[in-house]
């Protein structure tokens, strides 16, 4: 499941942001119902690592 800053977390855990070309930026640990944080690069998002 593909997430965008500023959604809402559907379950805690550890999600890898991942660039427009599939390049993992960083990986954050986010608790359900939070908002997924900002990246510093245009166009990301985020997977679940579990």
């Amino acid at each position: 499941m593909r997430l965008n800053c500023g959604d809402n977390c559907p379950k805690t855990g550890s999600y890898t942001a991942y660039d427009e070309n599939g390049k993992e930026v960083k990986t954050v640990h986010v608790n359900k119902g939070d908002r997924m944080p900002p990246t510093q690069i245009e166009n990301c998002y985020y997977e679940s690592d579990d």
